[in-house]
């Protein structure tokens, strides 16, 4: 199988993800899936009960239009560049501006800039969840992965982005663990 037949696969299984079901039509080429609904997807499991997208660029206009497609109960987050939005079916599809953060203190809240999606993967907790797969569009099922999570993910391998990461959340210890676990 090709890398391409390979990245389509994958899209597939993320657009068929029941929190996205009747979405693809409002998504625009700047819109990516992240995190659990990708690393699920490469490793062929079934999906997790949410699903993580990155705008690059404003997300709120995309919130809203899943929101007004899904019948979707929306939650906005500005300072954050984020949004929830969740089914009455109790699925959540959980939507960030592409952002850049820095900690001003062990354990705090970030403080958010506007960012790239290359930006935004950099910033996750852990190589396997910055993989990030474009869902629509011309370049639909471009895969991004510049922390080279794909390989992590098939070496079994737990690997933080930069040495401060259990510093700035220290609750990606006990992920780490249950990713270990899983994984």
């Amino acid at each position: 199988m090709s890398h391409d037949d390979k990245s389509r696969q994958v899209l597939q299984r993320v657009l068929s993800h029941h929190a996205l079901a009747g979405a693809r039509p409002v998504l625009a080429e700047n819109v990516f899936a992240v995190g659990g609904a990708v690393r699920n997807a490469l490793l062929e499991r079934a999906p997790g009960p949410d699903v993580d997208l990155v705008v690059d660029g404003d997300p709120m206009p995309v919130a809203r239009a899943i929101e007004t497609r899904l019948g979707a109960e929306l939650t906005a987050h500005h300072e954050f560049r984020t949004a929830e939005l969740r089914r009455a079916d109790g699925h959540l599809v959980d939507i960030v501006g592409a952002r850049t953060e820095r900690y001003p203190a062990p354990g705090a809240l970030p403080e958010v800039r506007e960012g790239t999606i290359q930006q935004d993967l950099a910033r996750r907790d852990f190589s396997i969840n910055a993989i990030a797969i474009r869902l629509s569009g011309a370049a639909a099922a471009e895969i991004v992965d510049p922390e080279a999570g794909r390989a992590d993910l098939g070496a079994g391998l737990i690997r933080i982005l930069h040495p401060a990461s259990f510093v700035d959340d220290p609750s990606r210890v006990v992920r780490a663990a249950r990713y270990g676990a899983q994984l």
